[in-house]
């Protein structure tokens, strides 16, 4: 019976000090892969922030210079920049 002898080498090495080597330092790499899989993520994320805040002035800019491109009347363009002034 194969199946049986299969079972009795897996039940050996199961308990060996080897197979505990083994899985303490599969679990030290899994450890250290999820840590780094979160940082990136966490770098990731912050980038995504700093480019929408980016695309986010940028249209607010384009926005405020498209407007004072419509003011013809000069009236317009003071009242216009009393608005926008910092």
């Amino acid at each position: 019976m194969p199946s049986i002898d299969i079972e009795l080498a897996n039940l050996r090495l199961a308990s060996s000090p080897e197979i505990q080597i083994r899985r303490t330092q599969a679990q030290a790499l899994k450890d250290k892969f999820l840590k780094t899989l979160r940082r990136y993520q966490s770098s990731e994320s912050e980038a995504r922030k700093k480019y929408q805040g980016r695309m986010e002035r940028q249209y607010r800019i384009g926005k405020k210079t498209r407007l004072l491109d419509c003011l013809c009347d000069d009236r317009l363009l003071y009242v216009a920049n009393l608005v926008f002034a910092p």
